[in-house]
Formats: structure tokens, sequence, C-alpha cells
């Protein structure tokens, strides 16, 4: 059984709905939850899927002509124990163009089950036969285990413009006989093309100006330090700061992966070349760290721990303090298992240039 053929047509309330926003809208949104729910829980009964979630990629329709939006709704029915995150898809996703993606929203089933869902405003401009790519989508489950389970795929049909007897081209209309607007007479454009030939004069002397007296900038010192040494200085900084003591775990996990994030990119991605990691998302890191010379042990340990960053960031799960505080010990682990030898680190010392933000 596919995870997309269990969870079915599982209805979800858009973000511009809202929820909760009165008996009116969420006495609907309850009754198909409640009711759609039932019959997932039977059907898991009979056969459950390995990962225990469900997953359901909908489309708001199945035809469309080339260039219009279709609304993509991706929704998951899993444990309340449970914690989801949904990828922050790119502006291109295979032969789709993305035009925008919601923000993933999560709500209370009533019956120990939660479904977390957002929305994805696609469109095509080739016609055809077209399917979606599978949607990965990461599972942290009760025992801290995490997974990675996959969407079905759905399927668009994309038909030209014109149809029919309207593909073929017809006759060039005469123009229509209007009165001239008043910015598209001729007084009116010589005007207008003065005034900007006047205003290039002024703006092209005060550049002359400026560049005969140009002023003196400051240059910009190259870090003296290795990427090795960057990492291990703001871990000192992060430990001393203590944000998960002061009830910001978000703010800790964004630190603590921004350090691993920038040592990695500079030390084992890119092929020699300087990679900003921070600018990729985590799953196009872990797919570059495991082609990469870090080792099975250390690059596993990476991938855990800016899994549990994102969970953390942007699923709002709450570790405990003391487990905040490993993740720094963990990623003082990483750092002292790949430390360079002397000569290694004056070489990355003269090529590194990242740093580390709050």
């Amino acid at each position: 059984m596919r995870n997309g053929e269990a969870f079915g047509r599982l209805s979800v309330p858009r973000p511009d709905e809202g929820l909760g926003l009165g008996t009116r809208s969420f006495l609907p949104l309850a009754i198909i939850v409640i009711l759609t729910a039932a019959a997932i829980n039977a059907g898991l009964a009979q056969n459950p899927p390995p990962s225990g979630v469900l997953i359901s990629l909908t489309s708001d329709r199945s035809e469309l002509t080339v260039g219009d939006p279709v609304t993509l709704t991706i929704g998951v029915l899993h444990t309340e124990n449970q914690a989801v995150v949904l990828p922050r898809i790119g502006p291109e996703w295979g032969p789709f163009e993305v035009q925008s993606q919601t923000a993933a929203q999560t709500i209370s089933n009533g019956d120990g089950t939660r479904t977390t869902f957002q929305e994805l405003q696609v469109t095509l401009f080739a016609p055809g036969e077209f399917e979606t790519p599978n949607v990965p989508i990461t599972v942290r489950n009760p025992d801290g285990s995490m997974e990675e389970v996959f969407s079905n795929y759905v399927r668009l049909t994309v038909t030209p413009v014109l149809a029919g007897p309207d593909e073929q081209l017809k006759d060039i209309r005469s123009p229509a006989h209007l009165s001239m607007p008043v910015w598209e007479q001729p007084a009116v454009l010589i005007s207008a093309a003065l005034a900007g030939l006047a205003l290039l004069v002024v703006v092209s002397y005060v550049l002359y100006r400026r560049s005969r007296h140009p002023e003196a900038l400051p240059e910009l010192a190259p870090d003296p330090r290795t990427p090795w040494e960057v990492a291990a200085q703001e871990l000192d900084r992060i430990a001393e700061l203590d944000l998960p003591g002061r009830g910001n775990l978000k703010g800790h996990y964004t630190l603590v992966s921004g350090v691993l994030r920038g040592y990695v990119g500079a030390t084992y991605l890119g092929d020699g070349v300087l990679v900003n990691a921070s600018d990729m998302s985590t799953e196009e890191i872990v797919a570059a760290i495991w082609q990469s010379p870090l080792d099975h042990r250390n690059a596993r340990l990476v991938v855990e721990l800016l899994r549990e960053a994102d969970l953390v960031k942007f699923a709002n799960q709450a570790p405990s303090v003391s487990r905040a505080h490993e993740a720094v010990a963990q990623v003082r682990d990483v750092l002292e298992a790949t430390r360079p030898d002397r000569a290694e680190t004056a070489r990355a010392g003269r090529s590194a240039g990242w740093r580390t933000t709050t």
C-alpha cells in the first residue's frame, strides 16, 4: 500500500482560511478530520506502513493549460509524539516551476494523531503529461530515531492555450480609432525625453566629480584563522552564552548548526573550492557529505546534528537543556576527529574565509 493511496484525499485547511476562527469554519474541518482519521486508523490496523505515518500529495485539479498555476497540498498524518519536517523546495522542481510555498502547519485531530501540511503553487510551461517528483519528508520518532519517507506522485495533464480550431492564426484586425492618451502625444514625449536627458547630464557630472576625488576605503584584512580554529572559538563563545539555560533553544541550535555548516563547507565540500554551506539546504549538504572524504562515522554524526537542528528550528521540538549542551560537545568531537596537522592547517588558513553569524 502506497502512503499516498492510504492517505487519500485528506482535506486540510488553507493558510488563508485560518484555524479556530469560529464555529462556522471549525465545525466542517473537525468533522472531516475525525472521519478521515477513523478511516485511516482502520486501514492501518490491516496493513500498517513501516514508518507509522501516512502521506498524501494532492492537487486541486488534474488538467490545466500552459502557464496556469495549480495548488498541491502535502499532508502527513502522524502521532502526537512524532515530529515531521517538510522540505523547502527550490524554485525549480523537476519540470515544475514553484511560484510559492506556505509554511508548514500542524493541527490536532483529537484522537491522538496530528496532521502536518503545507501548500505549493506550481506551474508548467509545456504541454503534455507530467508527474510530480516524490517529496522527501523527515520523521522523528519518540525514541529519537529519524526516518526519511516519500510522498506519492501526482499526474497532471497540460494542454496548449489554443485548442482545436482556435489554433489557426487569424488575420490581424485593423487598428481601432481611439483618442490618443495625453502621455502619448508628441509634445509630452519630447518634454519627457528632454527632462530625462537633463537628469542624465547632472548624474554624469556628479559621478565625474566623485571619480576625481575618490574616498579611501579601508582594506579588509583576511581572517588568518583556519576553519578549524574559527569553529573551535565559535563553539567556546556559544558555550559561554548558555542560550539553552536562558530558554532560547532555537537560537542555540541556529548557532551550533551554523558552526557545523561553515566547517564542513570550508573543509570537505567543493573539492578544494570554498563552499558557503549556509546557503545550502540540509538535504543538499547531506547528499554532498556522503560523497566527501569525511569518514562514515563523523559524516553520520554531522547529518544527525543538522537534522536535529532543523527539528528544533522549524518543527518546534524542545530537547532538554542537557541535550542542547551535548550537541555542542558532539560538534567538538567532529572537530577533534578531523583536526588537521600543522602543514594542512597552514594551507587551509590561506584559503579559508567563512565566518559564522548570529
